[in-house]
Formats: C-alpha cells, structure tokens, sequence
C-alpha cells in the first residue's frame, strides 16, 4: 500500500506547529514552520480587515461608509444591522432584530462597543500584540454574529461567521502574535514589568 512519506504529510506538517516557543534562527525565513508564516498572514490579513473597517466607519471614507454615515458625523453604526439584516426567526431575535430587540435599546452604548471591538481587534491582530484580548474580543463578536443569524440561510448550523470565530478563537489561545509579529517583544515587555502571570493573560 502506498504511503505519503511523513515530511509532505500535510496533517503532519500542520501539526508541528511551534505554538510555545520560538526558533532560535534568526533568519527571516528560518524563524517561523511553513504553516506558521501562513497562519502569522491570515492573523495580519484578519486584523487589516478589522482596522480598515473601524478607520471606514469612524472617519467615513466614502469605501463602505459615506462621510454622512460615519461615527463623527453622528451616524448610528449597528442600527441597520439590527433592524434590517438580522434573521427575524432567530430564537435570539429578542436581542438583534426590529425596533424593540435589547441591543438597539442600549442605543450609543453598542455603538461605542463595536467601534472599539473593530480597534482593538485590528491593532492586536496586525501587530500580534495583545492578541489574546484581541481575538477574544472579535472571537465573541462573531459569536454574536451568528446568533442573529441562526438559522442560516443556506446550511441548518454553520455560516461564515461561525467558522471566522473558531479562527479567532486560535489566535487567541495560540501564540499566534509571535508568527510575523511583536508578540514575543511584546510578551517580554509585560514579563519584565508586571510578571509571567500577567504577560500570558495580555499575550
């Protein structure tokens, strides 16, 4: 019977991830596994999209939020969402969707939460620092997400916000800050401050 030879196993490959330590080499293209060079992108490319759409949404840039529409200008940022593209069916509706769901009741306050999820999550995530908070914090959003939506439109339990949380959620938990990124820096910083305890909770 044929075997894949274990180095092009692509399952072996992926799991040997260095999640808890870096590589002593110095080389750019020595430093990091193959996988964590493109998992280090996809965090990058996760905290571009948050960032650019925080900047989008506060200053109006005229991409997806026109300047009326911006946070300086006033604008409420989730209210459409909630009133128009959340799922009506959802078991969840009493908190995202209509004129009367919970969430529009607390008015600004959601606002001010989803702006500074869209910033943290896009600083934290592009420069691997405080990824922790970061991914938990975008991680929890999505979760959010897909409750308004559930159920999906085209698939009884998993839609494309779901499977983002789970993303985020690695990123979280992982050391995915330090895969083309100061999160090692920025762990050392913290350790040499307050202490290890504190440096593996802000990571």
């Amino acid at each position: 019977m044929f075997k894949i030879p274990l180095l092009l196993d692509p399952v072996f490959i992926f799991f040997n991830l260095k999640v808890n330590k870096m590589s002593t080499n110095t080389s750019f293209f020595g430093k990091y596994t193959f996988p964590e060079y493109l998992l280090g992108l996809l965090r990058i490319f996760f905290g571009f999209e948050f960032l650019w759409a925080f900047l989008d949404r506060f200053f109006g840039l005229g991409i997806a939020t026109a300047p009326e529409a911006s946070f300086l200008s006033g604008a409420k940022q989730t209210e459409g969402y909630l009133m128009f593209v959340t799922n009506p069916d959802s078991p969840f509706a009493f908190i995202f969707n209509g004129p009367d769901a919970l969430l529009l009741e607390l008015g600004v306050l959601v606002d001010l939460m989803y702006m500074g999820m869209l910033l943290v999550g896009g600083v934290t995530l592009l420069t691997g620092m405080g990824v922790r908070i970061g991914g938990l914090s975008t991680a929890l959003f999505f979760f959010s997400v897909w409750l308004s939506a559930i159920p999906p439109q085209y698939n009884p339990f998993i839609e494309e916000h779901f499977l983002q949380m789970w993303i985020l959620l690695f990123f979280a938990i992982s050391s995915s800050g330090y895969w083309l990124g100061l999160g090692e820096h920025w762990h050392n910083f913290l350790e040499s401050r307050f202490g290890e305890t504190l440096a593996k909770v802000l990571q």
